[in-house]
């Protein structure tokens, strides 16, 4: 449910902004949540295992974590502009 937002803003951003086909993004979407369904229980095991360091190892997990999320939302609705108009990039970069 928390990423609700942001599937809606970025089908938003690549169909109108980048003119990517939405059966391209619904492809990547169905790999995604695939993914989100392998991964999600490895990142819960490696944020339980920074209990161990005491109350603070979980905000060293956060305050590592944060940048790297950062980076990501801003690569994400900054595309190439050299790309626009190749589906294959396009899809790539998503």
């Amino acid at each position: 449910m928390a990423a609700l937002p942001v599937v809606l803003n970025v089908s938003h951003f690549y169909g109108e902004v980048v003119k990517l086909s939405f059966g391209v993004m619904g492809a990547i979407f169905i790999v995604a949540r695939v993914l989100d369904a392998i991964q999600d229980p490895v990142i819960g095991l490696i944020s339980d295992r920074f209990t161990r360091f005491g109350p603070r190892g979980r905000l060293a997990f956060v305050a590592l974590m944060t940048p790297l999320l950062a980076g990501g939302f801003y690569m994400l609705f900054d595309p190439p502009d050299a790309w626009f108009g190749s589906q294959t990039m396009m899809a790539g970069w998503l």
